[in-house]
């Protein structure tokens, strides 16, 4: 009787917090973020090709996520463009779209607001400037397009170019001995570990969490703790190691060789401690100076820094910094995500000599 007892009041307890969270979210008084996968995104993505490593499994269908038949997180794509003119992007897991449904990524916002193609080539995984170098060049460049616009992260782009794991397939790059560099994979491509499936535990924690609006405010309440220090972090403007950006410039250098003479944009994608650094008057901006300093003299290449866009359009709008990212992982919101796009198309609207589609190959 006791146990009875005390069961229906734990679980009446349960009931009234669940209610209470909803009620929260409803009014706004709490955030709701859907955490979509754990892992990187292991459920759609794997090291599947020979050349970049990592990518989409094809014709996917999960819940907010799709991939075509060329494994692009995109609607399906022909080769070629009809003769109309069409974007190639290029950029890791902000290009791919992680964390927002399909219809609110970047690429969707850029295709409405223009009436232009926007090829989505964006890949979560631990995708970085030397796969999508290799990516243009063995899959992008089949699709016909005139322009490029390639999104750089500096909070892991430099990073991503280290040697990871020994047992993925993902390329890195060694130097060649004249002053250039080749690209290494670290096994065969038969050999490659296959990622493994999220076990039943992981599933069930996930879709707890997505589902009960308790669970999940409760989860972001843990990661605020488990990480007190984020919005304190060093600036990842001002995170430039000079060997990683030889690196660098050397995929970037590789990628608009392969575009030419197609325009190539190259946007810089601040994070949440960019912000607060600057706003403090202590961002130095290392690695945006850095990638205009190359890109001076090279015709038809652009490089934007998006952080005094953002800043500019968020005191207008008498937003946050924060309404930009999603609350449980530090990529962009739905907002940040549709802000972005009207601020990359203004950008390149306003910059007549970057060259015209017509210009261009397809």
């Amino acid at each position: 009787m006791r146990f009875s007892f005390r069961l229906a009041v734990l679980l009446l307890s349960l009931l009234g917090l669940e209610l209470g969270a909803r009620a929260a979210v409803a009014a706004g008084w709490l955030r709701y973020a859907e955490k979509r996968s754990e892992g990187g995104g292991r459920r759609y993505i794997d090291d599947l090709d020979p050349a970049f490593g990592v990518w989409h499994y094809p014709n996917v269908e999960l819940p907010g996520i799709r991939t075509n038949s060329h494994g692009m997180r995109d609607r399906e794509r022909s080769f070629e463009s009809g003769g109309a003119s069409r974007v190639a992007l290029i950029g890791d897991s902000f290009v791919e779209g992680y964390g927002v449904p399909d219809g609110q990524r970047l690429c969707d916002h850029l295709e409405r607001l223009s009436g232009r193609e926007h090829l989505n080539f964006g890949c979560s995984g631990g995708f970085g400037p030397l796969q999508e170098a290799l990516l243009y060049e063995t899959l992008a460049l089949r699709f016909e397009h005139d322009r490029v616009f390639l999104f750089c992260l500096p909070d892991n782009d430099f990073e991503d170019l280290v040697r990871g794991d020994s047992q993925r397939y993902r390329p890195y790059l060694e130097a060649d001995g004249s002053g250039g560099f080749r690209v290494v994979y670290p096994l065969a491509f038969e050999a490659r570990e296959r990622a493994r499936p999220p076990t039943w535990s992981k599933w069930l924690r996930l879709a707890a969490r997505n589902h009960s609006r308790f669970l999940n405010a409760l989860g972001q309440v843990r990661l605020e703790h488990a990480f007190p220090g984020l919005e304190r972090a060093d600036p990842s403007y001002d995170r430039v190691e000079p060997e990683l950006a030889e690196q660098l410039l050397h995929c970037y250098e590789r990628l608009i060789t392969a575009a030419a003479p197609r325009p190539v944009w190259i946007f810089v994608i601040p994070r949440r401690a960019d912000f607060v650094a600057s706003a403090r008057g202590r961002l130095l901006g290392r690695a945006p100076a850095l990638l205009a300093d190359w890109a001076r003299g090279r015709p038809g290449v652009r490089v934007v820094d998006l952080l005094p866009l953002f800043e500019r359009e968020l005191a207008a709008r008498e937003l946050s910094a924060g309404d930009l990212f999603l609350p449980n992982d530090g990529h962009w919101s739905p907002l940040g995500n549709r802000l972005a796009a009207e601020l990359v198309l203004a950008a390149a609207a306003a910059d007549p000599g970057a060259g015209s589609p017509a210009e261009a190959p397809r």
